[in-house]
């Protein structure tokens, strides 16, 4: 997936905010933190044989510390604990290898609706600051170049009852128009109603929402560990 693209249209949005010399200062740190995160995705959906489960948020903190759950050397956070996994499956996980493991065996991906590591830290721009319409714009912007091509790439992996939610319901709010119109376009669902969502008030992953989503599929989770 090429930068160039993607950074095209992050410039003309911090231009548009009168920080053009900030992008020149911060591009080095989105561009490297892009591919480093590229790289893990890459890598975690290359290990997966079926897509069973596809989750839509927001991109990581990232950062110095590199916080992104698919980096095997950072913690987990109140973003996916390995007890919500722990919870639904109704199994032990030892450490953050194994929950790794376990979502490649179930079939288990998350998709970032934006490529763009904007946090109040490292950037001068951040999602939490920018208004909904802004954010909005900004993703529509970039759909076409970072998450239509890995719904492309999903496509030929999904399983035969595959389910798409939402980590968050701010993110189905902002974006469930925009990402329902591609995956109709690309025959992943029927209507918009089929996204689901599994947050909750205080930022956690709901668990009965989350549980019954696995536990209405037909994929047989609890099969043995084979790493």
């Amino acid at each position: 997936m090429n930068w160039e693209h993607l950074k095209n249209n992050l410039q003309k949005f911090y231009t548009s905010k009168g920080l053009s010399d900030c992008f020149e200062e911060e591009e080095k740190y989105l561009r490297n933190s892009f591919y480093e995160m590229e790289e893990l995705w890459n890598t975690q959906f290359d290990r997966i044989e079926k897509v069973n489960y596809v989750m839509f948020s927001e991109s990581p903190l990232w950062g110095n510390q590199k916080k992104y759950l698919y980096n095997a050397e950072t913690r987990l956070s109140q973003f996916f604990y390995k007890s919500d996994l722990e919870v639904v499956l109704g199994k032990k996980i030892k450490h953050k290898d194994e929950f790794l493991n376990i979502l490649t065996d179930i079939g288990f991906i998350i998709l970032d609706v934006s490529p763009f590591v904007l946090n109040e830290k490292d950037t001068s721009i951040n999602y939490r600051r920018i208004s909904p319409k802004d954010y909005k714009s900004l993703v529509d912007e970039t759909l076409k170049f970072y998450v239509t091509p890995k719904l492309s790439r999903i496509k030929d992996k999904l399983g035969e009852t595959p389910v798409f939610f939402f980590r968050y319901t701010r993110v189905q709010n902002l974006f469930s128009d925009l990402l329902s119109k591609e995956l109709e376009r690309l025959d992943l669902i029927s209507s918009e109603s089929e996204i689901l969502e599994i947050s909750q008030n205080g930022g956690g992953i709901h668990r009965g929402k989350f549980k019954k989503i696995i536990n209405n599929s037909s994929i047989n989770t609890n099969k043995e560990d084979t790493h």
